[in-house]
């Protein structure tokens, strides 16, 4: 279930960015938290079936879109699997580095996400 829980991290992020949405915006089409979507966009949880139906309404994507692994993510998660170690040193450098404001650590979150995003 954590690798269906990344993909749809991954999907969900991708398709929201894809309408030009905001994180806020996000939330706010769905009347919920922007915390909420982040926690989906990390993987740390996912939402019930008629939230997922909504979003995949307002991101104009078929809900299986969502839910449904793909080949290509696996075949992504298992070549950047062997670079991962070499990417959180390089993620621990510049936050160590950094001026620690959130729009700093949420720019150095986006750059090294994106390292594992297909395309």
């Amino acid at each position: 279930m954590a690798s269906n829980k990344y993909e749809f991290a991954y999907k969900l992020r991708k398709a929201r960015l894809e309408k030009d949405l905001s994180q806020q915006n996000l939330a706010d089409h769905l009347k919920i938290s922007v915390q909420s979507i982040q926690h989906w966009e990390r993987g740390a949880n996912t939402p019930k079936l008629a939230r997922m139906n909504q979003l995949a309404e307002i991101l104009s994507v078929p809900v299986e879109y969502l839910m449904i692994q793909s080949n290509e993510t696996e075949n992504v998660q298992h070549t950047a699997g062997k670079k991962i170690p070499q990417i959180l040193k390089a993620f621990a450098a510049d936050l160590v580095n950094c001026d620690k404001s959130d729009e700093t650590i949420e720019q150095l979150i986006a750059k090294y996400t994106d390292l594992f995003n297909v395309k």
